[in-house]
């Protein structure tokens, strides 16, 4: 059995840009740069505009669903941009796990820039506006239902807020 980090599927990047093309032929051609590649997901900029994620891993569909299903209840109550599903890619013969297309969001990640005292400071108060908006979010069934693929538990909100 091969250990659990390891993909049970793999994508190039000319499959994944065929994939694109298939289910969305508005984006065709649908021209690929590589983002990255995580434990769960590999992802492309497609077209310099979208961002697809293309699960590598059984587990990691599921968790692509269920954000699928959150992130649009999540983004009008918050004070910032956060990614949104666009597009919404089914599994086929030669990819068998459903797949996403988000907005490019513009900016870099904060884990990427070198922070002064200064850009600390001016940014601490954006980013309390922002998980205090997070925090108020009425939380219903829905939100807290699991959904495919969490075995780890990492989505159960009940569980989480004990912790």
């Amino acid at each position: 059995m091969p250990p659990v980090w390891e993909a049970d599927i793999s994508l190039t990047q000319e499959g994944a840009a065929r994939l694109v093309e298939r289910q969305f032929p508005e984006l065709a051609p649908a021209r690929l740069e590589p983002l990255g590649v995580g434990w769960d997901n590999t992802a492309y900029v497609v077209n310099g505009r979208w961002v697809f994620r293309f699960p590598r891993r059984k587990l990691a569909a599921g968790l692509l669903e269920n954000e699928a299903r959150i992130l649009p209840r999540l983004a009008p109550h918050l004070p910032l941009l956060i990614p949104e599903p666009v597009w919404h890619g089914r599994p086929e013969e030669d990819f068998p796990y459903p797949f996403a297309g988000y907005a490019l969001l513009p900016g870099v990640t904060a884990c990427a820039v070198e922070w002064t005292p200064e850009e600390r400071q001016q940014n601490a108060a954006p980013l309390g506006r922002f998980l205090a908006a997070l925090h108020a979010i009425p939380v219903d069934d829905e939100m807290l239902a699991r959904g495919p693929g969490d075995e780890l538990a990492r989505a159960d909100l009940r569980k989480r807020a004990r912790r």
